[in-house]
């Protein structure tokens, strides 16, 4: 319970200290006809009609990106490298998609 509570905090705390963008239910289809202004936090595709993460998407321009949410979507496909050089990334939620697999190479 300790833990649990300290990642809610530590959430909280990322979330509080940059921009949050959230497009929860917003009826996205392609990533692509989304921009994220480099200073946000925080991003919430949940609920949309995503159905692939593509590489390049998401960048090493992204230093402030800590937390990204595509869940309840029909993804089923994330590419290679789909998340390099997103170090700074320390929750990524992926949940209720249609993914089979997760492959090493979308996090290198």
């Amino acid at each position: 319970m300790i833990h649990f509570a300290l990642m809610v905090a530590i959430v909280f705390g990322i979330a509080e200290k940059g921009a949050t963008l959230s497009k929860q239910n917003a009826g996205i289809t392609d990533l692509w006809t989304e921009t994220i202004p480099v200073s946000e936090t925080l991003v919430n595709f949940c609920e949309n009609q995503i159905t692939v993460i593509p590489r390049g998407y998401f960048h090493a321009n992204f230093t402030n990106l800590f937390i990204i949410q595509i869940c309840k979507n029909p993804l089923s496909t994330v590419e290679d490298f789909a998340f390099e050089e997103m170090d700074r990334v320390t929750i990524l939620k992926l949940q209720e998609n249609k993914l089979s697999t997760l492959r090493r190479h979308m996090f290198r």
